[in-house]
């Protein structure tokens, strides 16, 4: 009777510090993201979904994006039914960043000290809950899959509908769950008795896989561009260099250690070049089959999910938000090895680890985790003092402007969509000769020259009293016959390189 009162006294105090805790982690949050200017991969996937008039225009614009799944726009079609105001989109965001902090601190068989580390590191605090994408999403779900994964031995169906929703998140969720799929099936292959009590629900467990495979073949019909040219796909890379293969074995580096660069301009870099990164890369893969070579099914899982990610980088290089999934995995590999025993390594195995990764994992771990606090609080305090883009400035620029209401143009197209999102209204994009909102990649750009540039405006209803809106400065500026083009303001502090703006007044002369 008392032990069973101490194991609920024991279960309180967790909830009551997952809760008090969770709620400081949104405050936190809450205030990085009302200082946080938002940049336009952020806000074209809410303008997408906020001007989509249906759900099914919403879909066939999703469908050359990005490479992700649809339900995060899905999600924010929802949203934007009830308002226009993109802050909704933020406040939603922290909301599922701080249900992954609560998950994490509530049921990650971690100690108090390294789960509030972990909240405070780099992607926890500024990756994935300032900057609103679907990563955090990503996180959350998989998460979710942690802390179900004991109830494997009653029913996969918790774990099969998880799986369902984590291939339909982004690239990087759907390349876990693929693993963590294969981590189960080699699990069944093991375990006798596991696969004796699943054959024995032989229904559930049917109706488990198919969940996961129709999650997954839908998973995949969304990504297939409509055309061959179309969608972003195109991005990825048609061939394979020494200096790639490089940058992606890089990347494991800078996904336990993701230190930016000394510099306004820090987002997205790192204060190590991609040769010394990927020479060091051996110490943080090291230790993790340090840490998990004496459970045979973590440390293959760990290993299926870290190659998936880097071949793919070899193909693209990706970007530090897509590096974090690698430092998620490792987490996760952390959380679920408390469901299994250490097993002894074969005495005829020749693989042997130098004895430093041995004598060293707690520093390792301790080290990982102070670098991940001191890059995270940096990064936040950065984006807290400085505008991370100025689109929104710009917007609060031409909204103060006397007059009537001018013509806005924007190039780069995909750097100046943001300002529309700002602005709240449709602007020119003379790469692509229309009036909108977000830029789709359903639609080829031009890339004119400054002189065609201007001249494009120059023929539009509304031109002869416009405004330019440029990522980079007009050099030389052009002179059109009967024209005038003058410089009216410069955006130049923001964090973001491609999106500091200069302005122009473009009228015709009486």
């Amino acid at each position: 009777m008392d032990r069973n009162r101490t194991t609920v006294s024991v279960q309180e105090r967790n909830n009551s510090f997952a809760i008090a805790f969770s709620f400081i982690f949104f405050l936190v949050a809450l205030v990085g993201v009302l200082n946080h200017e938002m940049w336009s991969d952020e806000l074209m996937f809410w303008m997408m979904a906020r001007d989509n008039h249906s759900l099914g225009d919403l879909i066939r614009t999703l469908r050359f994006e990005y490479m992700h799944p649809w339900l995060w726009g899905i999600l924010l079609y929802g949203i934007s039914r009830f308002t226009r105001e993109p802050l909704a989109m933020q406040v939603f965001h922290i909301a599922i960043a701080t249900a992954s902090i609560f998950l994490l601190v509530r049921f990650a068989p971690f100690t108090r000290l390294q789960k509030v580390l972990l909240s405070f590191g780099y992607f926890f605090l500024y990756e994935y809950s300032v900057i609103s994408r679907n990563y955090g999403l990503g996180v959350l779900v998989i998460f979710l899959f942690c802390v179900l994964f004991p109830s494997r031995r009653q029913s996969y169906l918790p774990l099969g509908g998880v799986l369902a929703v984590m291939v339909n998140v982004n690239f990087y969720s759907r390349m876990t769950a693929i693993a963590l799929v294969a981590m189960l099936l080699l699990e069944l292959w093991r375990d006798k008795i596991l696969i004796k009590r699943a054959f024995q629900r032989k229904g559930e467990l049917t109706a488990s896989a198919l969940i996961v495979m129709a999650g997954l073949l839908l998973s995949v019909i969304q990504n297939i561009p409509p055309d061959r040219g179309g969608g972003s796909l195109g991005l990825l890379s048609n061939g394979l260099t020494l200096k790639q293969v490089a940058s992606a074995i890089a990347n494991l580096w800078r996904a336990y250690f993701p230190i930016p660069g000394l510099s306004l301009r820090f987002w997205n870099s790192n204060i190590l070049d991609d040769g010394t990164a990927a020479l060091l890369s051996w110490i943080p893969l090291g230790f993790s089959i340090a840490l998990f070579r004496h459970r045979p099914l973590i440390l293959f899982l760990y290993l299926f999910n870290l190659a998936e990610v880097l071949l793919f980088h070899i193909l693209w290089t990706g970007l530090v938000r897509h590096l974090g999934i690698i430092f998620i995995l490792f987490i996760v590999c952390l959380w679920l090895s408390n469901e299994y025993p250490a097993e002894p390594i074969p005495a005829r195995s020749k693989f042997r680890l130098p004895g430093f990764f041995d004598r060293y994992q707690a520093q390792f771990l301790s080290v990982v985790l102070v670098v991940q606090v001191v890059a995270g609080v940096y990064a936040y305090t950065l984006d807290l003092v400085n505008p991370f883009s100025a689109a929104r400035a710009v917007a609060q620029f031409i909204r103060s402007q006397p007059g009537e209401p001018r013509l806005v143009a924007g190039a780069i197209d995909v750097f100046t969509q943001s300002v529309s999102g700002h602005l709240d209204q449709p602007i020119f994009y003379p790469e692509r000769d229309r009036l909108g909102t977000y830029i789709s990649s359903d639609q080829r750009a031009l890339r004119p020259t400054s002189q065609q540039l201007v001249e494009v405006i120059t023929k539009v209803p509304g031109g002869d009293n416009s405004l330019l809106i440029l990522n980079k400065p007009l050099n030389p500026v052009p002179k059109i016959p009967n024209w005038s083009l003058t410089e009216i303001a410069q955006f130049q502090n923001a964090i973001v390189r491609v999106e500091n703006y200069s302005l122009y007044s473009l009228r015709r002369n009486p």
